[in-house]
Order: structure tokens, then sequence, then C-alpha cells
């Protein structure tokens, strides 16, 4: 029986390591390859061979080196890491659906709205869901009282997540940043009361992990990560799986407030805490693949509290 083999794309990034790590865990044994813009990312001695690749960005160039890889290493999944794979698979889902490989990805609807921030909270909105009150930067007309938060409309990570104290302030970074699309959003709550709840279905059943966030700063990565078991936020992340037809994974962030959970954002894909959630029998990356190829999933939580800590680590290359 031939091997299953998975290409992994941005493996020099924290999500596509920690795909790369939770399959490493898989009682299946999967033949692992990377790509990534850089010539040396992090994850490059964690797979049988490595890519480097053109930005997702380039189109056609990106199409073909993705084609002769997939052709040549008889590769059965494609498992995009980064915002602008996903948004490139999303956009050219023609060019793959009658491929030999299959692409691990959430259906249009999450895409269309999740992959935009400002898209995100009109859909929540739409829907019936708390919201934080988010503006197009260029209709903004001063209706949020001070602090706000201003980040790019796209992306993922903390690159421009601002917290604007002051009028001074959001003229600065305005002018700074006036050629990226931005947009404004209500300050939520407060950094103690953050949560990341990792959200996994196979559209029979859905399944949910919640870890309150302690982060490296106030609109930061997350430095560690305490289980938290809530019926709340497991109500929350159900009700989301159903109006969007979720047969996947994806991520929501939310802060405790007066108004009760309040989701700000809702990465479609995998999380960077993906791993952690493993550790503790949240196998999400797994579940992915055993729902394309119809084997039964189950959820057992291996424990009841626990914190995960997250560290940055050195790899070394070439050295002689």
């Amino acid at each position: 029986m031939k091997e299953i083999s998975i290409l992994v794309t941005g493996i020099g990034g924290d999500i596509g390591e920690n795909i790369i790590k939770c399959l490493e865990e898989s009682v299946r044994t999967y033949l692992m390859f990377g790509c990534d813009m850089d010539r040396y990312p992090s994850g490059k001695k964690r797979v049988s061979e490595y890519f480097q690749s053109p930005p997702a960005g380039r189109g056609s160039e990106y199409t073909d080196f993705l084609k002769e890889i997939i052709q040549r290493k008889e590769i059965d999944y494609v498992f995009p890491s980064s915002e602008a794979e996903i948004d490139y698979f999303n956009n050219n889902r023609g060019l793959y659906d009658a491929g030999r490989a299959k692409i691990v990805i959430n259906n249009k609807l999450i895409l269309d709205n999740f992959l935009d921030k400002y898209k995100t909270s009109v859909f929540l909105n739409g829907h019936g869901f708390p919201f934080p009150r988010t503006f197009l930067i260029n209709e903004y007309g001063d209706e949020l009282t001070y602090p706000f938060v201003l980040k790019k409309r796209r992306g993922s990570g903390s690159k421009i997540v601002l917290i604007i104290r002051d009028r001074k302030d959001m003229e600065f970074y305005k002018e700074k940043y006036q050629n990226e699309d931005l947009i404004v959003q209500e300050y939520l709550g407060n950094v103690d009361q953050e949560y990341t709840v990792g959200v996994f279905s196979d559209g029979n059943n859905t399944y949910s992990m919640a870890f309150r966030r302690y982060l490296s700063s106030d609109v930061g990565i997350t430095k560690y990560a305490e289980l938290v078991i809530d019926k709340e936020l497991a109500q929350l992340s159900e009700k989301i799986a159903e109006c969007t037809d979720l047969r996947g994974s994806l991520n929501i962030q939310a802060r405790k407030t007066d108004r009760g959970y309040v989701p700000f954002e809702i990465n479609p894909r995998i999380s960077g805490t993906a791993f952690v959630r493993h550790r503790f029998g949240f196998k999400d990356v797994q579940w992915w693949l055993d729902a394309f190829e119809n084997r039964p999933i189950s959820y057992s939580p291996a424990y009841k509290h626990g914190v995960g800590v997250r560290s940055i680590s050195e790899v070394f290359y070439d050295m002689y």
C-alpha cells in the first residue's frame, strides 16, 4: 500500500510547524513534504523533502510550482498553513477539484467571510452573534470611544494590531499605514479575559476545546494557554459551526465582557496553538484527514486541567 503523502506549505511559520508536529504524533504514518518562501524555514528538518516556493500571490508561477510537486511526488493532501496560501486555494478551487491531491481548506462561505476581519464582524452581526463594532478606516467617523483597536483587515498574527488611546495616536498611525487596508474595531473587555477556541466538525458532530490566553503583549501572540471548560464557549462554537456548515477546523478568538463572550476574530484554519490542543486530546489536524477518508472520529479529552507554554527555539543549517 502506498504511503499517504502530505505537502505542508509555509513550514517556516508556527502554524506550518504545528501541523507537522501534530502529524508526527499520529497513529498513522505519513510521508511529509514541505515548502516555504524562505531558504531556511524552521520546519525544514521535519519533512522528508523541502521545496522553496514562490509567493502565493504570484498566481500562475505558484500554480505551476504546486502542480509539479503534486504530480512528481504523488501528493495526496495539501495542507496550506498561511492565510495568503489559503486565500489562493479558495480563489482557485477549480484548478484542484479534479486533481489527485485533496486541498485541506474550509468551504467558500467560511473563507470568504472569516479571512476578512471586517466581513467577520458583519457576519456575526447578521447571524445574531455578539460582535465588536467594526469600521473600515475610510468610513470611520469617531463612533467609538478610546481606547480602540486599529488593525489590518486581512492577515494573521499581530502585524499592525495597535491600541489607539487618543486622537494623536489615530492621526499618527493612520498616516504611517496609509497604504494598508485597515479597520477600526471596538476594544473588548480586558487582556486578562481573552480566549482561543479550537472548533472541529465533520458535519455530524462538533467538538471544541477552549484555552484562556495569556498574551506576550496587549494584542500579541499567545505566551501560554490554560485549559478552560466552559459551556457557554462550547455552545457558541456549536452555533458558529452549524451556521457555516463547518466541515473541518477553525479557531475563534473571543473576550469575556459584560455581554458574555464576544468573538472578535474567527481564523478559518488550523490554529497556532494546534499542537497544544493536540497534546490535550483535541486532534483536529488528524481529524480533518480522517474526515476526508470517512474514518470515524472520536474525541476524549486527555486532561481536565493544564497549561501549555509556547517557546522560541533555534534550528541550525549548513554548519561546517
